[in-house]
């Protein structure tokens, strides 16, 4: 059943104020994420050189990864909305701090900026999550604004260096910071309108110790290890990429402050291709095979692009290596959501995300390094090697989870047909799918009973049920057909009654794993039960539910 408000039609993304202030402010902070980044390091070049830029890498990434912490301990202990607000005034402060310094050549100042900036950025993600579900008003637009919110991450990083690129080349990196902290502006404006009250219910309770928890995990499964370093493998790339793009542009391929933008912008053109080579990919039953082949992908274009450096090379190498480091990143996380406990993966991915920051570190310092002893065409072969060294070190524990890893087919054909979950990403679908729990009905029997209390949602695998409202008859539900999301969604008892015709089978599905589907986040479990109070009401009572055929 989907519940609607009346009048004609459903509530789309586009007729709710609050969700599409939501994503714009989500999209223009990482547009200037992105952009900041790039802006910085070319700032960092212009004063020291590839050293220069190492040193600012390293900087910026140990400051965002210690903001990662801190932003996840603040939404957990105050209002979401909140800490969102602080730290996109953060951003405004520290983009305004460094536009300023760099335009008087003090470099202390304009690093300790950025740092301040792009260290706050953050917060952006847990307090979105929690935000998300507490601004829609139905199932639909839950899962269109997760949908939304995945878009601007791809699009940004295209955006984003392609705009800091026409503002280095237009006014040099104080200009392009500058730029950010409009956007940044822009962002909080949007924010303070609208999102306190939508964040003003009490933070979300967190796991207690939830990375010794995955730690715990990955020791008792062997598979996931390998899977870990597949993650680092990702990150090191990009790492990697951040200080090396920068001194390709400049030394290697003579072209200015502005071509670092241009190459950047390059490889999240590949990353968003990505998005459509991976619906094909995943939904392979073995996975293993496309990720070594991607991994060694990878490695074989870093070489090509050390040995053989030239723009018309950068042009083609740089957009396929985004590629396959996102579809290797892409189909890692679907790997390891397969493999691994579903109670577990919420510390699991937490710990990715660890890795992540300890990845990006890792593959900026050794290119900082190798540049240092010799160039950057020894650098991106040398990125090359290791790539293939963590390769070679996690194959057998990556097929091993391949071998071991559980595929729900039946259940995820069966969900896609359904309109609410159709949109959804393939690893937040097999995700939910992995969570489904058959259920056998008898004829006669009464599945859901109008007043009762409400924890599942369901969808018919096969057999008939008739579906009634304070005894009158609404219409006959078969395969493909659902209920249940409204006491799901709104925490109202159940608004209709639904009763078996014939003997058959549902897939039954409990509130926490049905929302976390639906928002992508596990982040929004715990703050999802006072976020569903502000779904629409009429006169405070529920609106009739429309039952989906």
């Amino acid at each position: 059943m989907q519940g609607t408000r009346a009048g004609p039609g459903r509530q789309r993304a586009a007729g709710n104020p609050a969700l599409t202030r939501l994503v714009g402010a989500h999209l223009l902070t990482v547009v200037a994420e992105y952009a900041a980044f790039v802006a910085v390091l070319v700032f960092a070049f212009d004063q020291g050189g590839s050293r220069g830029t190492g040193l600012a890498s390293l900087a910026i990434l140990g400051a965002t990864l210690a903001g990662a912490f801190v932003a996840s301990t603040l939404t957990n202990r105050f209002r979401p909305a909140l800490v969102r607000n602080v730290g996109l005034a953060a951003q405004v402060a520290g983009y305004a701090i460094a536009a300023a310094a760099m335009a008087g050549g003090v470099v202390p100042v304009a690093i300790a900026g950025s740092v301040l900036a792009l260290g706050a950025v953050p917060t952006l993600r847990p307090t979105g999550a929690v935000l998300l579900p507490a601004v829609v008003r139905s199932t639909s637009e839950l899962t269109t604004g997760t949908l939304w919110i995945s878009r601007c991450e791809c699009a940004a990083a295209l955006l984003g260096p392609l705009g800091v690129a026409v503002l280095l080349w237009a006014g040099g990196p104080e200009l392009a910071l500058a730029g950010c902290g409009v956007a940044a502006a822009a962002a909080l404006a949007i924010s303070l309108v609208g999102t306190t009250a939508a964040g003003a219910g009490p933070p979300p309770a967190s796991a207690d110790r939830p990375l010794a928890e995955a730690i715990a995990t990955v020791r008792a499964n062997r598979g996931t290890t390998g899977l870990f370093g597949v993650a680092l493998a990702y990150y090191v790339i990009l790492g990697a990429l951040d200080v090396l793009l920068v001194v390709l542009a400049f030394e290697a391929l003579d072209l200015g402050s502005g071509g670092v933008g241009v190459l950047n912008a390059l490889v999240g053109a590949g990353a968003l291709a990505s998005m459509v080579v991976a619906t094909v990919v995943v939904r392979r039953t073995r996975l293993a095979p496309s990720l070594a082949l991607g991994l060694l992908a990878a490695a074989v274009l870093c070489v090509i692009l050390g040995v053989a450096t030239s723009r018309p090379v950068a042009v083609v190498v740089l957009p396929l290596l985004g590629l396959v480091a996102a579809l290797c990143d892409g189909i890692g996380r679907m790997l390891l959501q397969r493999s691994a406990d579903p109670r577990a993966l919420a510390s699991l991915f937490a710990l990715v995300e660890l890795v992540g920051g300890v990845g990006m570190l890792l593959g900026s310092g050794l290119a900082q390094i190798v540049v240092a002893v010799g160039d950057v065409h020894w650098a991106l072969v040398a990125l090359g090697f290791v790539l293939a060294l963590i390769l070679a070190v996690s194959a057998k524990a990556v097929w091993h989870a391949d071998a071991s890893a559980d595929v729900p087919v039946v259940e995820m054909s069966l969900l896609q047909q359904l309109p609410m979950f159709a949109p959804l990403p393939p690893i937040n679908l097999e995700a939910l799918a992995r969570t489904a729990a058959s259920q056998p009905f008898a004829a006669g029997e009464e599945v859901v009973r109008q007043g009762d209390h409400g924890d599942r949602f369901y969808a018919v695998v096969h057999g008939e049920l008739d579906v009634s409202m304070s005894g009158e008859h609404i219409r006959v539900l078969g395969r493909g057909g659902s209920f249940g999301e409204v006491a799901l969604l709104a925490d109202v008892p159940r608004t209709a009654t639904v009763t078996a015709r014939s003997s058959g089978e549902l897939l039954a599905i409990d509130r926490v794993p049905f929302l976390v589907a639906v928002t992508g986040s596990d982040t929004s479990q715990a703050a999802a039960w006072g976020a569903i109070h502000a779904l629409r009401f009429d006169d405070g009572v529920p609106v009739p539910p429309v039952v989906e055929p």
